[in-house]
Order: C-alpha cells, then structure tokens, then sequence
C-alpha cells in the first residue's frame, strides 16, 4: 500500500460450474465457490476466512442489476472473535447479513 503496510493473503478458492455449462449461453452460468484463506496484517493480527456453506454465483443477476452472488457463508477468525457473512437463499438482490460475536447487521452490498 502506499503508506508501507504490506498485507499477505495465502489460501485456496475453487470456483466449479455447476448448472448453464450445456449452454452457449453465459448468463444461466451458476458457479459454486468453496475454499479459505489466512491474511495477515501489519500489525501481525492474523485472520482466517472460510466458506463455511458454499457460495453460489448466478450469472441471472446481471440482467437485474444486482451483486452475482445470492448464497452461501463465509466465517471469519481473528483475535477470538467469530463473524460471519450470510449471502442469502439465492435470490439475486444485494442484501447480506453480517454476525459479529452473536450480533447481526442487515448490509446493503454495492452502491
């Protein structure tokens, strides 16, 4: 970055096609994504990712305007603290939800 800090982010993502591959067409494409990762900070916190339920990306959604992905959970690890990422049941909208040690927050994705 530039003011020095320098982050590392070392893990594994697998994005798999899984419906619309018979296709010509891209957009009934839904790939499902699993994998973690570890990022480590500046300040040598360290955090780990997870999905923890796969998350599904439908090309659909760009016809309605809307964030590609509409499922799945991600879980994140650092200092002892536990969230979570909650995409939702697979409806193309931009609304997640985000769990902090026990407490949820609606969250508006993109703009």
């Amino acid at each position: 970055f530039p003011n020095g800090n320098s982050y590392t982010r070392v893990g594994q993502r697998v994005r798999e096609i899984v419906q619309g591959f018979e296709t010509a067409s891209w957009t009934d494409n839904v790939f499902q994504v699993t994998g973690s990762w570890t990022t480590s900070f500046p300040n040598t916190t360290v955090q780990t990712s997870t999905i923890t339920s796969p998350l599904l990306v439908k090309m659909s959604c760009v016809a309605e305007n809307k964030p590609l992905l509409v499922q799945g959970l991600i879980t994140f690890t650092r200092n002892n603290n536990i969230a979570t990422l909650d995409y939702g049941n697979g409806i193309c909208d931009n609304i997640a939800v985000f769990t902090v040690n026990g407490n949820s927050y609606t969250i508006v994705i993109g703009n």
